[in-house]
């Protein structure tokens, strides 16, 4: 969890998609999330960011 609230409060977006491309890395394959996107935006991130705050 602390990944998730350290990349909550990072202000650059590049850095955000790096923090958030390892704490997935870190979950189960079945509840990774598909970051395949081709834009990601700080309103995605925070969408994700959401829904792993929701996985145990």
């Amino acid at each position: 969890m602390q990944l998730v609230e350290d990349c909550t409060k990072e202000p650059r977006t590049d850095r955000k998609i790096e923090i958030l491309c390892r704490r997935n890395s870190m979950l189960l394959k079945a509840d990774q999330l598909d970051l395949s996107v081709s834009l990601l935006t700080n309103d995605y991130i925070n969408m994700v960011l959401n829904r792993m705050e929701e996985i145990p």
